[in-house]
């Protein structure tokens, strides 16, 4: 009797972690992307090639609170007994690498589209901070499915989170961003169209 709760707790912590698991690998996918990027332009030795990595440790931080943290923290509860997935961690790559490898197409358009049309820093800053939220909240989405009551009110909570810290006065100096402007709301509206239409797509293929 036991073992057959043990086995069965385990089940449901595997399968949960497997669950969740492409909301953290996005992250370590394009930071190393991104890294490899970084050092690859720097070595080419012209200095207008050069990319900085985009993004500081506290907008990192700020995101995760609510993409990484509380949403797959409430998520790991969930009753789970469907039989483990083989192979799971690789599945879960699969899984994560099409929205990390928007993240760096979307850090290097941004940065090329934002530079030839005379953006500032603070404005390229903004939209890059926006559009990796926005990725990360489709995977917290993801996870999400099949919706219940609760697990929209979880994906409101995460959403509603970063929407008033990013717009806070106080918060933006801290972030070092600022509020969305015409040209880079614009941007926005088309990446979170096309992130609205891939994120259709993808839930007729799985069902």
């Amino acid at each position: 009797m036991m073992f057959l709760r043990f086995s069965s707790k385990s089940v449901v912590v595997v399968n949960n972690i497997a669950h969740i698991a492409p909301i953290f690998l996005i992250k370590t996918i394009y930071s190393f992307l991104l890294a490899v990027i970084c050092i690859a332009s720097a070595l080419l030795g012209r200095t207008e090639w050069i990319l900085i990595f985009p993004f500081i440790p506290i907008q990192i931080t700020m995101i995760d609170q609510f993409v990484e943290g509380f949403p797959p923290f409430v998520l790991t509860f969930e009753r789970n007994i469907k039989p483990v997935e083989q192979n799971f961690l690789r599945k879960s790559m699969l899984r994560a690498l099409p929205s990390a490898l928007m993240v760096v197409f979307s850090v290097l358009f941004v940065k090329i589209f934002g530079t030839n049309q005379g953006w500032t820093a603070i404005e390229i800053s903004t939209l890059l901070y926006y559009l990796l939220a926005s990725i990360g909240f489709m995977s917290v989405v993801r996870a999400c499915l099949p919706f219940s009551l609760w697990r929209v009110l979880l994906i409101i909570w995460s959403v509603g989170g970063f929407l008033g810290t990013a717009l806070f006065p106080r918060i933006q100096k801290l972030l070092e961003i600022s509020t969305l402007t015409g040209q880079t709301l614009t941007v926005y509206g088309h990446y979170d169209a096309d992130l609205y239409s891939d994120f259709h797509s993808d839930k007729s293929l799985s069902s």
